[in-house]
């Protein structure tokens, strides 16, 4: 130890906090020009980028319009950003105060706004007004917009309403209601709009508090991270967009939005599975695929460390997928919700192939064929099968052991929480057991117990496949 650091120590005065560098409530860090700004970039010199991971959901939900494929400029104004935008909130009043809202339709919206504790002047309304007519317009697109995509029945006060309206009988506003598919598309799409706007209903009350992350690009500048704070600040009409970054390549920019987004639950399981291909066959320099042999354990864990093993595992099986197989396409569809429901039949598709080596993968979209994404022999490659009935209700082999006392077996609790890769159910399971244990009699503490172990080996059986693949 140094002296210096010995003399840190021996005199030191925690409560002072001086010796540590640490501020005090009355000390001063310096004045505002100690602080250095971020860059600001007008919003059209911003542009998205397809490796992000919201960026199909985005298009899908007509915030964003794809890249065309001839190069062409994208007609921003086709989508909702203009329509929705803060800066438009002046055109909407002067186009609905003197029509829609003096109409009976107009009146009742009106009126529930009031009652919700809503006050607007449609007449000279200033800068704040305008902020909650901008507020009130989204409410009532969205609940428009909600009510058509998921064919949801009006109320009767509101059926009543549109009957007086357009003369038409309250049955004929009852729609045929959704398969779940489609409902879940629909719910997907007010999902991303929904919170799209609470995001620029804040940025607009305190500013954006995160910079977007941008690197130079043809044209202007492009985004790496925050490809949503920046269509909220479209929203909220912020002409000048804090930004920071730098000029790098196009492997670190992919890998800075995979690693920034990686944990974000909110990005479409599709999303992650097309942007972790995309940056693992970029960053070995070869497309995904069984035959490519650099997509190794290591690289996951070496590229992602702190994950668990399991993880590793279940994406590099994931990109070991040829591009255009049946697997793919159920996940680019949304067939999945879980990344182990796509572990278990990416598994199953492998182990195929590796006993049909000369299986080759049709695409669905391939010209000539008519048949749906399978191998080279027209068969498909077998679905993972389910455990049979009886197997499913076979208890695990019982082991006999001494029941642990009140302490030891919290203790033991507590250890077995720290495994890796355990799923909620076995985590839930530890968390009633160790509630419950100090409280609960011999034959209740010995069922908490054989539930967890008996959970944990179902929810950790795939590692015993892992070496094979």
């Amino acid at each position: 130890m140094s002296s210096a650091r010995k003399s840190i120590v021996k005199g030191s005065d925690v409560s002072s906090g001086a010796d540590f560098g640490l501020l005090k409530g009355d000390q001063v860090i310096g004045d505002a020009s100690a602080l250095r700004p971020v860059s600001k970039l007008l919003a059209t010199q911003i542009h998205p980028t397809p490796l992000n991971p919201r960026y199909k959901e985005l298009c899908d939900a007509y915030v964003i319009q794809p890249r065309r494929a001839d190069g062409k400029k994208r007609q921003f104004g086709s989508t909702h950003i203009n329509k929705l935008a803060k800066r438009g909130i002046v055109e909407w009043i002067n186009k609905v105060k003197d029509g829609w809202l003096q109409t009976e339709a107009g009146q009742a919206w009106l009126s529930e706004e009031v009652r919700s504790g809503h006050e607007f002047n449609f007449e000279d309304p200033t800068e704040e007004q305008k902020v909650s007519l901008w507020r009130a317009h989204f409410r009532r697109w969205l609940d428009r917009v909600t009510r058509m995509l998921l064919r949801n029945p009006p109320d009767a006060t509101t059926a009543k309403r549109w009957a007086a309206i357009t003369g038409n009988s309250t049955a004929t506003f009852v729609r045929e209601p959704l398969d779940p598919e489609a409902r879940k598309r629909a719910l997907s799409l007010i999902t991303v709009w929904t919170e799209l706007f609470a995001l620029a209903s804040n940025v607009e009350k305190d500013g954006l508090i995160q910079p977007v992350k941008v690197r130079p690009a043809q044209n202007g500048f492009q985004i790496v991270g925050g490809e949503r704070r920046y269509w909220a600040c479209c929203l909220a009409s912020v002409d000048r967009i804090d930004v920071t970054g730098s000029e790098i390549s196009d492997l670190t920019a992919m890998s800075q939005t995979i690693h920034e987004n990686l944990d974000r639950s909110n990005i479409s399981l599709q999303s992650q599975v097309r942007s972790m291909r995309t940056y693992i066959g970029a960053l070995v320099g070869e497309p995904c695929g069984p035959d490519n042999t650099k997509i190794k354990l290591s690289l996951f864990e070496d590229e992602f460390s702190g994950r668990s093993r399991s993880w590793s595992h279940r994406w590099r099986v994931i990109c070991l997928l040829p591009e255009g197989c049946e697997v793919l396409n159920a996940v680019y569809s949304g067939a999945y919700s879980k990344i182990n429901e796509i572990d278990g039949h990416a598994r199953a598709f492998l182990k195929y192939l590796k006993v049909n080596p000369g299986a080759q993968v049709l695409d669905a979209d391939s010209e000539g064929t008519d048949l749906p994404p399978t191998v080279g022999n027209g068969t498909k490659p077998p679905a993972p099968k389910p455990a049979s009935p009886a197997k499913q209700n076979q208890p695990i082999t019982r082991a006999k052991v001494r029941l642990p006392g009140t302490e030891a077996g919290k203790r033991i609790l507590v250890a077995l929480k720290t495994t890796e890769g355990l799923d909620e159910a076995s985590q839930a399971a530890i968390e009633t057991a160790l509630k419950a244990w100090p409280a609960a009699p011999e034959n209740k503490r010995k069922k908490y117990l054989e539930d967890v172990i008996e959970l944990m080996a179902k929810g950790l059986d795939h590692l015993d496949e892992e070496d094979g693949n």
